[in-house]
């Protein structure tokens, strides 16, 4: 049975805002567009997403400043290092704002609590948050104001929705949607598939799915940056060798798979382990050549614990940092650019089935051809008949 998944949206409201006119109504602007508000201006109907424009005819005094990036690039890398204490897959949408996946904590709502409350300590900020088991659907959530609770029924959720915050659908496709009649979620679920498909070809299976709220979308690890974070937790302790072999393969596949989706490899590795009855130990390592997939992370991963493995060990916590893009003529461990094609092809099969279904795709070996056509090939085999 595949574990459910737990993910988290954090956004930090008045993230941007300056106060540096504490008694004035003050606008964060960005592409000519409301970035972020003050109390004051929020409260006289200023919206973020809103045009500079009609913001300015709203506010008749005010501060409009413009986002300049390298101005919260500090604050942004703060409160986000706090995150990192509580999952080894965090991806950034904004300087305030990201997806947390949480799904490998046996009590993830409890430690999503925990982190909601530190950041709203730390920062100073309103934590908003939304938790459901796809990120389009985590960020709707907090931003349609239904709390941090866990999202049980995605579908009923969207129903009541306007169409246009289907946003796994394209663009073009809701103006459509709602230009026929259609303008809630709810009402495109209700939507007969051939209908949908005669209307909208390929592109109503997406429209179906997410409809349905089934659509799921991964969060990416890209944070830290140039960097590959993941752990191992045994069950009680690897006292074996055995054991511990299995975990370290596992752990090395999924570092591996997240080295090839996003075409990176690097030298660099850092591991720290917990043991039952002895203090942390943290190793480092920069290996002369590349670790790039699953196979050669293994390996590094073996070179680098060495005689750690003799003691019994509770968790293996794995850093990759200094990453950088796939170079096409480096070699790696045992040459294993030559076995990478394969495993990308499974990797990318098994995200197109988490999201269109275990159906979607199949390998030619998995196609069950019609009896006639087996019984007729043997025979064909039998009698030698060509």
């Amino acid at each position: 049975m595949t574990k459910s998944r737990f993910i988290l949206w954090i956004e930090l409201a008045r993230f941007y805002v300056r106060n540096e006119n504490p008694d004035l109504p003050e606008v964060i602007v960005r592409d000519n567009a409301v970035l972020d508000t003050n109390d004051l201006a929020k409260d006289r109907g200023v919206a973020i997403g809103m045009p500079v424009k009609q913001a300015k005819a709203i506010l008749k005094e005010g501060v409009f400043l413009p986002w300049e990036s390298e101005r919260y690039a500090s604050k942004q890398v703060a409160w986000m290092d706090e995150c990192i204490a509580f999952s080894d897959v965090i991806e950034p949408a904004d300087q305030h704002a990201l997806w947390i996946d949480l799904s490998q904590h046996p009590e993830p709502f409890e430690v999503a609590e925990t982190l909601i409350r530190l950041l709203s300590r730390q920062t100073g900020c309103v934590v908003l948050s939304g938790i459901a088991q796809a990120k389009w659907i985590a960020r709707l959530v907090a931003r349609c104001g239904t709390g941090p609770s866990p999202l049980t029924d995605p579908k009923g959720f969207l129903s009541e929705l306007p169409v246009h915050h289907l946003v796994p659908v394209a663009l073009e496709h809701r103006q459509r949607l709602h230009f026929l009649g259609y303008a809630k979620i709810g009402r495109v679920a209700a939507i007969p598939f051939d209908v949908l498909q005669e209307q909208f070809g390929e592109a109503a299976y997406q429209i179906a799915r997410a409809a349905d709220g089934t659509l799921s979308d991964e969060v990416e690890a890209s944070y830290p940056p140039k960097s590959c974070l993941a752990k191992f937790t045994f069950e009680g302790a690897a006292d074996t060798e055995e054991v511990l072999q299995n975990g370290l393969a596992k752990l090395a596949q999924e570092l591996g798979d997240r080295l090839d989706r996003q075409s990176q490899q690097g030298n660099a590795m850092t591991v720290m382990l917990e043991f039952e009855e002895k203090p942390p130990l943290t190793l480092q390592r920069t290996f002369s050549k590349p670790y790039q997939d699953a196979r050669s992370v293994y390996i590094c991963l073996n070179l680098l614990l060495g005689d750690a493995l003799e003691t019994p060990i509770t968790v293996v916590h794995a850093a990759l940092t200094e990453l950088r893009k796939t170079g096409a003529v480096q070699e790696s461990f045992l040459d294993a650019a030559s076995s990478r094609l394969p495993r990308k092809l499974e990797s990318s099969l098994r995200r197109i089935r988490a999201v269109f279904g275990d159906r979607s795709v199949q390998r030619g070996q998995e196609i069950q051809l019609p009896r006639r056509v087996r019984v007729l090939r043997e025979w064909k085999h039998a009698t030698g008949w060509r």
